[in-house]
């Protein structure tokens, strides 16, 4: 009986464990491990062959090393795998040695501990089969031969255990009709297997495709995937196959119409592709897109079934002239731009500019949403909100609204529009519209009454007032159904345009504005780009007080940018996609340029933030295009300015791109409109650490040169920083250095315009696109370098200043109001820390004005060495601005005193406070000696592991006390860490000081 129910037991549990194995074959049975898994190769010849190519599946592919003895492979399998084999196999025969090793620790780019796991074995076949049994995640596999040889592997093999991603079934989106997010595949052509039609069937085998995700261009997938080394990393950027990228690439996705759709008409939109695109739905061929700059919808109606199932294959075709690699180095910053001008609308600074290597595949994908629509058989479209005050009176304002309908049906279709905002509500009738009927509608005040509205609120430019913003929505009524519906997000606010002296000043709302921006070359190099992430980029823009952003050769095209400049008040210099003549060919098909171009104007006019529209970066347009975008800009949006150029009348430009002396700047720039006015901000010490591995760290050498860090500006910055504080020894040394040289020369900048109340100025740059060393204000990590808060500073609404050619203390007041009884301090010392003039005095600044208010005399004084402390209260005793200089009366520009000064120990204490509706702390540093503390800079890690706390918002930073002299500062994360936060404080002459904050 006993063995009896033994054996029942035995059989059961075996008939459990074979139907186990079963249910999941895939987690026993051994796989190729290494099949699309990243892979760092030891060198290449030219930049084709690249090392991932071993992985990608495919046998006619391959690695090619460069002439020499020795090179290896190292293979990131992506996880700890147990493997049985590897399979190596070669284009041709040949007598080779492989070594293999192993390891579990660290990551691609800083592999550790690696252990021998094959020792050194001769191989000669073309395909070589060796055992190799272990556990681990990163494989390196050293080649050697007896002489110089072109190593060249088509594919590597590393057979073990691991359980196989299976391919997701559809998914109803988390908003009905939404494609975006994951959930897709590419593949690149060649190896699709299947045409358009054959690719959109539902039955289509796509489990070998990568996974991807939209928006996504081909080389961010791949990257997300775990395909490709990070291009962004060291020199990372030649690990990646120029050719492989450079290919069609077919995307796909199965998805879900939503049952909702039943019985209406269906639409599928493309926000934006790079660079065209053939889409098919359902087997059937559904249209093209042409340029990376425009949208498209196809009706696809015919095509699915709401509530059912369906495919879309979209076939990414590259760009026509995608010209060669550019390459930096130390000594040479290659060319900017190239022939890709010619496929232009695109992204054309992906071919590689002295602040971007060159982007492998252009950035071509699928690079801003995707979604279903669906509506009646009357369309609503094109919408444009234009507002007129009354000036000088602002308390009314007229609206002027046009927008288009179409009808859709084979029948006549009529109804009425209804259009609604928080001023008005508007019930048109609309008469029959014909079948495939468009017609366009216009209202205004001489039309509706309603239109001239009392009381608006206004949106302002940043520092000028709040940012008022209102939704118009739009609805087309047939009987008793909403056949579409849409809405519009606008702000009520009139720009003027003025000349004086031949420059051009832009006013908002009856006001001057002192434009006070930076220039965005690519909102980032990848375009891994999120509402979330432009939101806080453009944030950070607010923080500096800037006003104005430019998009540079229009290379940033997404809602959520712009959405972001009118909640923030940054108004958008906006730019078409023409490079300087010198960087790029004229476009070849006009055709194309001007769609693209019409589209832009349409889908970005009703944005309370675009001020002014330009042709071209640095040139004028084709004689044709010039004229075609100046009639374009006047008929679409009438109420903005275009210019031609953006360094010519009636703006200037072309740098210089380097810093320069604060005395530069007050005798040279400040009179006209700027449009780039160059910057190179070093960034920190451990951003640098974050960019490339710590022995190429100091000396300065060619990886800094992969990282922009070229000639002319490696010669001039480095001379200016050596003869100004000295030559650094070392990369902190260096860092710590250049903190001082990213704050008096762009401080400087910004004041200049205070001073001559000029139209304004735009830094080039402002926004990094990758890890560079040059053009920027925060780095690529969201580090805010010191330029940061000297850009803050110099571009204060109210701000208090020295000149430095005649030593006055002057105040500008950017505001609306006039400050009165505002109290002036000045304290001047000498670097033995004695006062050698000290003055207060009760003044009042009218608005929109500068003005003198102390000139310091003082008697002889021959130090080498004068600290400048300059406040600015109200009658409240607040301040409303402070600032300090260092200024040498000897020498202009040398400062090497500073490094006499003693090493003084600061004081540090921090408790939490609430910064608006978020928690924030605040640091009290104190200086409690005789001399001045130079240049404090403060940082937030988290206690546990030492990683910083970024990105962040800092009252202010990179700062200096005098003697006795105390400072709040406070510090918001954007989220906060589950740990303890150190905060260090550490200044030129201050060594660190280190107080930890807990909840």
């Amino acid at each position: 009986m006993l063995r009896t129910e033994f054996m029942v037991t035995l059989m059961r549990n075996i008939l459990i464990f074979v139907l186990f194995i079963g249910a999941n074959a895939s987690l026993f049975s051994q796989h190729n491990l290494a099949l699309n898994r990243a892979v760092l190769h030891s060198s290449v010849e030219g930049y084709n062959p690249g090392g991932h190519l071993v992985t990608d599946g495919h046998s006619d592919t391959r690695w090619k090393s460069n002439l020499t003895r020795e090179a290896s492979l190292i293979i990131d399998l992506g996880e700890v795998c147990r493997t049985k084999k590897i399979i190596i196999h070669r284009p041709h025969e040949s007598e080779i040695q492989v070594q293999v090793s192993v390891s579990q620790e660290g990551t691609l780019q800083q592999v550790k501990n690696w252990k021998p796991a094959i020792s050194e074995t001769g191989i000669r076949q073309k395909t070589s089969t060796l055992p190799f049994s272990s556990s681990t995640r990163f494989v390196k596999i050293n080649f050697s031969a007896e002489s110089e040889i072109y190593f060249e592997v088509s594919e590597i093999e590393i057979q073990g255990t691991k359980a196989v991603q299976k391919s997701k079934k559809a998914e109803n989106p988390n908003s009905p009709g939404v494609l975006s997010g994951d959930g897709w595949k590419i593949m690149r052509e060649g190896y699709a297997e299947g045409n358009g039609q054959r690719i959109s069937e539902l039955s289509f085998d796509d489990r070998k495709w990568i996974p991807a995700s939209v928006p996504g261009t081909v080389l961010a997938n791949y990257l997300a995937a775990g395909a490709i080394p990070d291009p962004l990393y060291a020199d990372n950027q030649l690990q990646i196959s120029e050719s492989w990228f450079t290919a069609d690439f077919w995307y796909r996705k199965i998805f879900v119409v939503p049952e909702a759709f039943q019985g209406r008409k269906v639409f599928l939109h493309f926000k934006g592709i790079n660079w065209k695109a053939e889409v098919f739905v359902n087997g059937q061929y559904a249209g093209n897109i042409k340029g990376a700059f425009t949208r498209a919808e196809f009706d696809i109606t015919g095509l699915v079934t709401p509530g059912k199932t369906a495919a879309v294959a979209v076939l990414i075709r590259k760009n026509d002239n995608p010209g060669e690699v550019t390459e930096q180095h130390l000594k040479d910053p290659d060319g900017n731009g190239g022939i890709i001008g010619l496929d232009s609308p695109t992204y054309v600074s992906a071919i590689g500019w002295n602040w971007l290597p060159t982007i492998r595949g252009r950035n071509t994908g699928i690079t801003d949403d995707v979604y279903l629509s669906a509506s009646g058989p009357v369309t609503i479209s094109n919408p444009q909100i234009s507002t007129q005050l009354q000036l000088p009176d602002t308390t009314r304002a007229e609206f002027s609204i046009q927008v288009s309908l179409k009808n859709h049906d084979l029948s006549p279709v009529q109804g009425k529009l209804r259009i609604k905002s928080s001023y008005f509500l508007l019930e048109i009738p609309v008469d029959e519209l014909k079948p495939g009927e468009t017609r366009n509608l216009q209202f205004n005040s001489s039309n509706s009454e309603q239109l001239m509205v009392q009381h608006p609120k206004l949106w302002w430019p940043n520092g000028y007032g709040k940012q008022e913003l209102d939704d118009m929505a739009f609805s087309f009524i047939s009987g008793a159904k909403t056949s579409d519906s849409l809405i519009v997000r606008y702000g009520i606010r009139q720009y003027d345009y003025h000349y004086k002296n031949g420059n051009l000043f832009i006013w908002c709302n009856g006001y001057p504005v002192l434009i006070r921006g930076g220039n965005w070359g690519l909102p980032e190099a990848l375009l891994r780009n999120t509402p979330a992430q432009y939101d806080l980029w453009v944030r950070l823009h607010k923080d500096m007080n800037l006003n104005m952003i430019r998009n540079w050769v229009g290379q940033t095209a997404h809602d959520a940018f712009y959405e972001a400049c009118d909640r923030h008040g940054i108004m958008v210099f906006d730019d078409f996609w023409l490079a300087n003549p010198v960087d790029g060919p004229h476009p070849s098909d006009e055709k194309m340029f001007l769609k693209n171009a019409e589209d832009k104007i349409l889908r970005f006019r009703n944005h309370a933030s675009v001020a002014l529209w330009a042709g071209r970066n640095e040139g004028y347009p084709p004689a044709s295009l010039d004229s075609a975008l100046r009639d374009m800009t006047g008929t679409l949006d009438p109420e903005k300015h275009y210019i031609s150029n953006s360094c010519r009348h009636p703006v200037t430009g072309l740098g210089p791109y380097e810093i320069k002396n604060p005395d530069w700047y007050f005798r040279n720039r400040g009179e006209t409109f700027h449009t780039e006015q160059g910057i190179v901000a070093v960034p920190v010490v451990e951003s640098m650490r974050a960019m490339m591995p710590e022995e190429n760290l100091w000396p300065v050498n060619d990886m800094w040169g992969k990282h922009d860090w070229t000639q002319p500006r490696v010669d001039i910055y480095t001379n200016d920083l050596e003869r100004s504080y000295g030559k650094p020894t070392s990369i902190e040394e260096f860092c710590k250095k250049a903190w001082l040289m990213n704050t008096e020369g762009p401080k400087a900048m910004m004041e200049t315009w205070q001073y001559h109340r000029g139209p304004g100025v735009l830094v080039w740059m402002t926004h990094p696109a990758w890890p560079s060393m040059i053009c920027q204000t925060y780095d690529y990590y969201l580090e805010p370098t010191s330029a940061y808060f000297a850009i803050k500073k110099g571009s204060e609404p109210v701000h208090i200043f020295r000149n430095p050619l005649d030593g006055g203390i002057y105040v500008a007041n950017n505001t609306l109001k006039n400050i009165t009884a505002a109290s002036v301090e000045v304290i001047i010392l000498n670097e033995k820390g004695e006062t050698v003039f000290s003055k207060t005095l009760v003044t009042e600044i009218p608005a929109l004005q500068t003005q003198l208010c102390v000139s310091p005399e003082m008697s002889d004084n021959r130090s080498e060495l004068l600290f400048i402390s300059l406040k600015l209260k109200n009658i409240d005793d607040v301040v409303l601005s402070e600032n300090f200089y260092y200024v040498n009366p000897v020498e202009t520009g040398n400062y090497t005193a500073l490094n006499r000064l003693p090493e003084i120990t600061l004081s540090a204490e921090c408790r939490s406070v609430l910064s608006g509706d978020k928690m924030a702390v605040e640091i009290k540093i104190s200086n409690p000696t005789q001399f001045p503390a130079i240049m404090i800079r403060l940082k937030a890690e988290n206690a546990a592991d030492g990683s910083r706390i970024l990105p962040a918002f800092w009252s202010d930073n990179y700062f200096s006390l005098m003697p006795g002299e105390s400072r709040i500062i406070t510090i918001t994360p954007e989220e906060w860490p589950s740990s303890e936060i150190k905060v260090t404080a550490e200044g030129y002459n201050c060594p660190e000081q280190t107080v930890i904050w807990r909840k």
